[in-house]
């Protein structure tokens, strides 16, 4: 399974691990749904991946780390409403589908649901090449 980083800074608190990067867009409708830290974050993600939360858990970086592994790395800031991402493939957008699933497939008769992430968040894209020493 392919994964990224995510980086969440929220004021003084700070936390990295590992996703699967098929969850991005998950992750991008929960913000564009209306999370605006982490807690309100979760419940959210909840909603489209159950699983997420769980997996992004047990895969916690010891401390918080801003360096990319596998297909990249993506970096949000609750307080500057700013998501960078550093990704060869998947060029993250303010627009797209989510897929709601369960971790292992997709669930509800409504399985893809469109979002639009607001105009107050900034969206930056960089380009990452993991290092193959």
């Amino acid at each position: 399974m392919s994964v990224v980083r995510l980086v969440m800074l929220d004021g003084d608190e700070a936390v990295s691990g590992l996703v699967p990067s098929p969850s991005i867009d998950s992750i991008l409708s929960a913000i564009a749904r209306g999370a605006t830290n982490i807690a309100t974050f979760w419940p959210l993600v909840a909603e489209i991946d159950s699983g997420l939360r769980e997996h992004f858990e047990s895969n916690l970086d010891p401390s918080p780390l801003l360096e990319g592994t596998g297909d990249g790395l993506l970096v949000i800031s609750w307080e500057h409403n700013c998501i960078e991402s550093f990704q060869e493939y998947q060029p993250v957008r303010a627009e797209g589908t989510a897929r709601r699933h369960n971790g292992l497939h997709a669930v509800g008769a409504e399985a893809e649901q469109r979002y639009a992430i607001g105009p107050q968040w900034h969206i930056i894209d960089h380009h990452f090449e993991e290092s193959r020493h």
